[in-house]
């Protein structure tokens, strides 16, 4: 896959911006890695883009995986393992 996660929606390709770190102007590190696992499982970047904004059981506020991005790379990358992995 690319760089960047993108999703059409309406005819449109958008690309959400929680995978940019605005402050430096760079796309997050870990972004190529969930990319690589999304690839790896079959996955799309619109089934990305939903798992990451979506509640996650594999945190322990049960908050989204976004909110984890830029704190928490490493566990992100796990719980994607994880969910990818594990989806029958």
């Amino acid at each position: 896959m690319g760089g960047l996660i993108r999703v059409e929606v309406g005819g449109r390709v958008l690309y959400p911006g929680f995978q940019v770190d605005r402050d430096v102007r760079a796309i997050l590190p870990v972004i190529a890695g969930l990319l690589d696992l999304a690839a790896e499982n079959s996955w799309s970047a619109e089934d990305l883009a939903l798992w990451m904004t979506a509640p996650s059981t594999s945190f322990e506020s049960e908050d989204r995986p976004v909110d984890h991005l830029r704190s928490e790379p490493e566990a992100v990358l796990a719980a994607a393992r994880s969910e990818f992995d594990s989806c029958w």
